[in-house]
């Protein structure tokens, strides 16, 4: 049983290394697809796992691609995520200052970094 479990946890956690990696090489060339790829991939489990009702991707909903501060959004709940590959203060400041001058300012936001 507990071989199992560990060879399924480092399973998914080579799955998410290898996704992680290859997003940043495709963010070097400005492609943004497999960020919204794996944001809809979070979006289905979080709404799975949290009961959630997150029916729009931000990104998918601009025309640049790419919102400001936030990636997910539950109407219902009044709740935002920013999902990000970014691991720095400075991103997490950002976003918090960012969220501010958007419509979703009265949200909670969460930020879920993978």
């Amino acid at each position: 049983m507990i071989d199992e479990r560990k060879i399924s946890f480092d399973n998914i956690s080579r799955v998410f290394a290898i996704t992680r990696y290859d997003i940043e090489q495709h963010q070097l060339v400005n492609d943004q697809s497999l960020n919204i790829h794996g944001e809809n991939w979070f979006r289905d489990i979080f709404n799975f796992v949290y009961n959630n009702n997150f029916l729009v991707n931000a990104n998918i909903e601009t025309k640049t691609g790419n919102a400001s501060a936030v990636d997910l959004i539950d109407k219902d709940k009044k709740l935002a995520y920013q999902i990000t590959t970014t691991r720095t203060k400075e991103k997490v400041d950002n976003t918090l200052k960012k969220i501010k001058t958007t419509v979703f300012k009265d949200y909670t936001l969460k930020i879920f970094f993978y």
